[in-house]
């Protein structure tokens, strides 16, 4: 699988909440309370490593952290319930007298006090901090789908006027020419829909769901061509949305150069679509069971310039294999 883009994860901690992912299994007050016992524990475990480094060494340095966190990803109460029992955690086993809330130093008493009250203070800040990211988060969310749905309908009514315009022309270079037209429009309008699934935003592609969609939209158009079937093998792989859309551009135009000049009346159609990762590479196969591309298309035709071009932007290497059997595609690229 290609590597985890740091915005990815970013976006995951922003949105994740621990009452919301244990929700309805546990209780909020409950899974609240379980996560500040788990800060705790944690605090209490680093704590126990420091000591045996330097024993009693910033007592209190290590609880605000782990406040923090829990205040973060549990809300304030969360925050609180660690932050109570840190503090009385090292009050009674760090603290000279160890084992006991008795104070061997005077001073002791004031830095708990002044302890106390900046933890408070960071549950505060943290929890006002939380809400303002998730409410800042929601906003953009909503923003995004409203820009998605008004995109996909500027899409769809590309596509409308395009097939509306075709099915008044008699002209066939002119309906081929509109097909083609469609079915690169149709690849931009599956890449945008894979790219905000769900109010995703982010800057890669699932390519499973993106070339399985605009396989099957292929398929229904290019059927009524040639009758050609499509399949789709496509690896658990996501790329950056330029080279996805790139990629689903190549498809398109591989499999509709099939359609029209690969399949006889004699034979059924398959165009085959693969795209696997293997070792340090990842590659995109659009192969076809037709006549051969040596008796349908010159080398430096349009649809093979159009090909070379987009392999180029892609950044792959285009491999070509054409016989009686049927022509093949292999683009391959670093990944």
């Amino acid at each position: 699988m290609a590597p985890v883009r740091p915005a990815s994860v970013r976006n995951q901690l922003v949105k994740l909440d621990i009452v919301d992912r244990l929700h309805p299994l546990i209780p909020p007050l409950l899974a609240q309370l379980l996560f500040a016992v788990l800060c705790s524990i944690s605090a209490v475990v680093v704590r126990s490593l420091i000591d045996m480094v330097a024993p009693g060494a910033g007592p209190f340095g290590m609880i605000m952290p782990f406040v923090l966190v829990a205040t973060l990803f549990g809300r304030w109460q969360s925050g609180l319930a660690t932050h109570l029992f840190l503090v009385l955690h090292t009050w009674y086993y760090i603290l000279p007298i160890a084992g006991s809330f008795a104070f061997d130093n005077p001073n002791d008493g004031p830095r708990i006090a002044v302890n106390f009250f900046s933890g408070l203070a960071i549950v505060g800040l943290g929890e006002l901090f939380r809400r303002s990211v998730r409410a800042a988060v929601e906003d953009r969310e909503m923003l995004i789908r409203e820009i998605d749905h008004r995109v996909a309908n500027n899409f769809a009514s590309i596509l409308s006027m395009l097939r509306l315009q075709r099915s008044r022309v008699d002209d066939a270079s002119v309906r081929d020419a509109l097909d083609t037209a469609s079915g690169r429009v149709e690849s931009y309008a599956r890449a945008h829909q894979s790219l905000y699934r769900d109010g995703a935003s982010d800057e890669r592609v699932d390519m499973p769901s993106y070339l399985g969609d605009l396989c099957a939209a292929l398929e229904s158009v290019l059927s009524e061509v040639s009758g050609a079937a499509i399949r789709c093998w496509i690896d658990d792989i996501a790329l950056p949305r330029d080279q996805a859309v790139t990629l689903g551009l190549i498809v398109n135009e591989v499999a509709t150069n099939s359609a029209k000049h690969a399949f006889g009346q004699s034979r059924e159609g398959l165009i085959s679509v693969k795209l696997d990762h293997r070792d340090s590479q990842i590659v995109l196969s659009v192969s076809d069971n037709g006549s051969g591309m040596a008796q349908t298309e010159r080398p430096g035709g349009l649809g093979m310039s159009l090909i070379t071009a987009l392999a180029k932007q892609a950044g792959a290497e285009v491999e070509r294999d054409s016989g009686p059997e049927g022509t093949s595609f292999r683009f391959v690229m670093e990944g």
